[in-house]
C-alpha cells in the first residue's frame, strides 16, 4: 500500500509504503484501537527532554514519550536511570 509522503519530524513513523503484513494487521484493528496520536510539537518536546537528560533520541523514538508527557497513557511504570 502506498501513501503520499507525509512530512513529519518523526519520519520513521511516516513511511511512504507499508508492507502487506503491516497493512493487514492495522486493518484488523477496530477503529485503530490502541493507536495514540501525538502532534509534531509533542514529539519535538519529548525529543528535547531526552536530549536535556543526556539521551540522543531520534524523533520517532521519542513519540512514545510524547504520548506519556501528553497524558494519553493512563498508567506508566518506569525506572529512571541516571
Amino acid at each position: 500500500m502506498s501513501t503520499p509522503q507525509a512530512a513529519s519530524v518523526a519520519s520513521g513513523l511516516a513511511p511512504q509504503r507499508a508492507g502487506a503484513l503491516a497493512h493487514a494487521h492495522l486493518a484488523a484493528l477496530p477503529s485503530f484501537a490502541g493507536v495514540l496520536l501525538v502532534t509534531e510539537a509533542q514529539i519535538r518536546a519529548a525529543a528535547a527532554l531526552c536530549y536535556r537528560r543526556g539521551l540522543a533520541a531520534e524523533a520517532a523514538g521519542a513519540a512514545a514519550l510524547a504520548a506519556v508527557m501528553g497524558g494519553q497513557v493512563r498508567r506508566v511504570e518506569y525506572t529512571i536511570l541516571y
